[in-house]
């Protein structure tokens, strides 16, 4: 990212959060506080490298006999003799091997594709390049404070150019002892913690970097990380790969498409979800903060006496901080590929001259629907991927030529995949075929070292059995602040284009921020499809997520295909069959001929959809698959 462009987006971001600040509950300006800070010291300085690393720059040793020795006699998980690394993944449960593209033809002459995305392994194999450097240096940074704590338990001295910790030099009482005791071994588990993560953090960069090698050459398949990996004995080597990411189309006689990725939320499932996610951890590191600069602004206090509370606040900040960092390392690989998916299927679209202006001026509009509960665990992975997504909006995109000759199939996004460039953990470009012509068009509007911003809008509807316990017994303020956030993001972005939105759009932004102001606990799933239109109308770029993008995300793209292949013009608006033409057409695409299902089969080996009697009935009935789909038959 350039530092000037970058402080620039940011200093736009702080003004426009006063605005919305005033505008928003108490819990929503928590949530935007989170979305509109810097998530952390780590991520805020990135290097600005004057070249990008090159695509074999990470195929080091780890490709040779001798370098592949090494990282398995290191690693816990070893291959059997003889067995290619990416086999044995997929028999160990930890990948999975599917065909790269499944067609399928209906009886309403819908044509549906469904092709399996090289990012998700390339985009975690080169991420982790960076972000296993960033983390070793906050380790660092975290152990230097951790020999402070020893030095402060043992009751030396210390120098007064420490921060915070550093204060705390003087003698120290038998209470104040005993805090710092523990506060020591607090810190000395968390760093032995990280470290363990670190060690995993170089096992996976080698076991991605073989498998995105093979997968580079490999004429009709794909491997993708399987929803059944979160069970795997040796899920943590994966965490940080984007769970059964595919590229989901369906067209109609040739003159109109739906496209859009589906992909496993961004969450970091092998570090568990018992304190919540990274948006909790957030929230109690923004607090903690608070609390010691109201204590160190207190006048009562003695700046020269060792303070039991100011030193139990100081080191809950040093831990909450690496915890993040270690959830970040996994949630945003995921993320990353999961837009660059995105956007990548998004790009060939452009064709009008007003399209590149609009990057150009606003940047790439990515809109994300979650279909995550407020209840249980799904609460933590959906604070995991709010925080992800605002990390992911302080990303940005480059482009350069294509160094190969030919033009692969628009959705093959093997080569792409390869031959990416990286700059920092935020900073990646891509090469385009500058025989296509939208191709060449873009590299004029984003030469090199011209970026292109992303702007991920959020939304969230709870559907399953879960939320419908969470609409009754729990809370949903949670799920209504996203999407009040999500509308004020959508409405700032429709205010930075040069040219006034269309009525039809106008209208669904305004029926959507009066169905997001009522409140959740509905179930209404125009909060979902609503800003999916939008975005399609405006030329961005489109993913849906729920645990494991196999059965809830399948009932919603259908859905979602069906609206655009029959709009509601072409029915006639005044039809009161609109509703039950287009779930004649969805549920005709979630029949046994539908494609989801193979996507079904190829993660749980089960040719239908997860739902039981009681978990069909809770689901809206747009979302409801037939019966002969579905495991409640």
């Amino acid at each position: 990212m350039g530092n000037g462009h970058g402080k620039e987006e940011e200093d736009q971001e702080e003004e426009s959060s006063e605005e919305i600040l005033r505008s928003c509950s108490v819990p929503g300006r928590m949530l935007h506080e989170i979305m509109s800070s810097h998530y952390d010291e780590r991520h805020t300085s990135l290097p600005t490298n004057s070249t990008a690393v090159d695509e074999t720059s990470s195929l080091d040793e780890t490709f040779t006999t001798e370098g592949t020795d090494v990282w398995m006699e290191r690693t816990g998980w070893v291959p059997p003799e003889g067995v290619l690394v990416e086999k044995a993944a997929c028999d160990e449960g930890l990948m999975c091997m599917v065909d790269r593209t499944i067609q399928a033809r209906h009886s309403n002459r819908v044509t549906e594709e469904l092709w399996a995305s090289a990012f998700a392994v390339a985009v975690a194999a080169k991420w982790l390049a960076f972000g296993i450097n960033n983390s070793e240096d906050a380790l660092k940074r975290f152990n230097a404070q951790l020999s402070r704590v020893r030095t402060t338990t043992s009751e030396i001295e210390m120098p007064h150019d420490l921060s915070a910790m550093g204060r705390l030099k003087h003698r120290i009482c038998p209470f104040c002892e005993q805090q710092a005791t523990a506060a020591r071994k607090k810190m000395e588990a968390t760093s032995k913690k990280f470290e363990a993560h670190l060690v995993t953090l170089h096992e996976t960069r080698d076991i991605l970097n073989i498998i995105a090698t093979s997968q580079t050459d490999a004429e009709d398949h794909q491997i993708i990380k399987p929803s059944s990996s979160k069970k795997a004995k040796w899920r943590r080597l994966v965490d940080c790969v984007a769970t059964n990411l595919m590229v989901y189309v369906a067209s109609m006689r040739r003159r109109s498409e739906y496209s859009c990725i589906t992909v496993g939320a961004p969450a970091a499932h092998s570090l568990g979800f018992t304190k919540g996610g990274m948006w909790r951890l957030h929230m109690e590191l923004e607090k903690t903060k608070q609390r010691l600069d109201k204590h160190l602004a207190d006048p009562r206090n003695n700046p020269d006496a060792v303070d039991g509370t100011e030193f139990a606040l100081t080191v809950s900040i040093e831990i909450l901080r690496l915890q993040l960092n270690q959830r970040l390392d996994l949630c945003l690989p995921q993320a990353m590929g999961a837009a660059l998916a995105a956007i990548w299927d998004a790009l060939p679209k452009l064709c009008a001259e007003a399209h590149f202006e609009q990057l150009e001026s606003c940047g790439m509009l990515l809109q994300v629907s979650s279909l995550l509960s407020t209840q249980g665990k799904e609460t933590g992975m959906l604070e995991d991927f709010i925080y992800t997504l605002h990390v992911l909006g302080k990303c940005q995109i480059g482009f350069l030529p294509s160094t190969t000759s030919g033009v692969a199939p628009p959705r093959d996004t093997r080569d792409v995949a390869s031959s990416m460039l990286w700059f920092d953990p935020r900073s990646v470009v891509l090469r385009l075929p500058s025989e296509e012509t939208w191709a060449a068009r873009l590299l004029q509007s984003f030469p090199p070292g011209k970026w292109m911003r992303v702007v991920p809008v959020l939304f969230s509807l709870g559907v399953n059995e879960m939320q419908t316990v969470a609409n009754t017994f729990g809370s949903t303020s949670v799920e209504k602040e996203i999407n009040l956030h999500g509308v004020q993001r959508l409405q700032r972005y429709c205010r930075g284009l040069s040219q006034p939105l269309a009525e039809a759009q106008a209208e669904d932004l305004g029926q959507l921020e009066h169905l997001v102001a009522k409140g959740g606990g509905t179930k209404d799933i125009d909060i979902l499809t609503l800003p999916a239109k939008i975005a399609h109308a405006l030329n961005g770029a489109h993913w849906i997520s729920c645990k494991s993008a196999k059965d809830r995300t399948s009932m919603l793209c259908t859905l979602e295909a069906s609206q655009t292949l029959l709009p509601a013009w072409q029915l006639g608006w005044n039809s009161p069959l609109i509703e039950d033409t287009h779930m004649d057409c969805a549920n005709e695409l979630r029949s046994q001929n539908g494609v989801r299902l193979n996507n079904c089969a190829s993660n749980t080996g089960k040719r239908a959809y997860a739902f039981n009697k009681l978990q069909w009935q809770a689901l809206p009935k747009q979302l409801r698959p037939p019966l002969n789909s579905s495991h409640c038959v």
